[in-house]
């Protein structure tokens, strides 16, 4: 008797595809758009749904589909389409010789990332409502300690630390 399919919630990043389904043949396909924008039956309606409702929808997009792919797979195409929005970034600067303004493909890349993202998320069992929110408070708490989110933290107590 074969074993149950996975949850798309919770996928095996070991085991991605559901036995007896092919794989599909890159694990790196999104979905199509046309001129007007992205077309398809699968897409949600148009009210706002939250981060959860949205990756719930990406896995469901992705299983109704037989996209299920490995960790690394999901990774690569991830900075395969984080690569798409930098070129759109220096489309969008004239290649760094103007102000930004975004192109028309702008948007829909980014959504190419959050897609993938949430994708990476889905095959390794992440709740990206949870990770964002953690995220968030991460950012916080560096900042009033430190005044700065990222690494200039250590540089500015180590500033710091050298006039007392």
């Amino acid at each position: 008797m074969a074993s149950p399919a996975p949850s798309s919630r919770h996928r095996d990043a070991r085991s991605p595809h559901h036995p007896g389904r092919p794989a599909p043949r890159n694990g790196l396909v999104h979905p199509v758009a046309t001129a007007n924008g992205p077309a398809g039956p699968w897409l949600i309606s148009n009210d706002r749904q939250s981060m959860k409702e949205l990756q719930q929808s990406v896995a469901q997009f992705v299983e109704r589909h037989r996209l299920e792919a490995d960790v690394a797979h999901r990774l690569l195409d991830a900075v395969s389409e984080l690569g798409e929005v930098a070129k759109e970034a220096l489309k969008g600067s004239s290649y760094g010789s103007a102000k930004f303004a975004a192109t028309s493909a702008w948007k829909e890349e980014l959504g190419d990332v959050i897609f993938s993202l949430m994708c990476v998320a889905n095959t390794t069992g992440v709740d990206l409502d949870e990770a964002v929110r953690f995220a968030l408070a991460k950012y916080e708490a560096r900042i009033e300690q430190d005044g700065a989110p990222d690494s200039r933290r250590k540089k500015s107590r180590a500033s710091r630390n050298e006039k007392a």
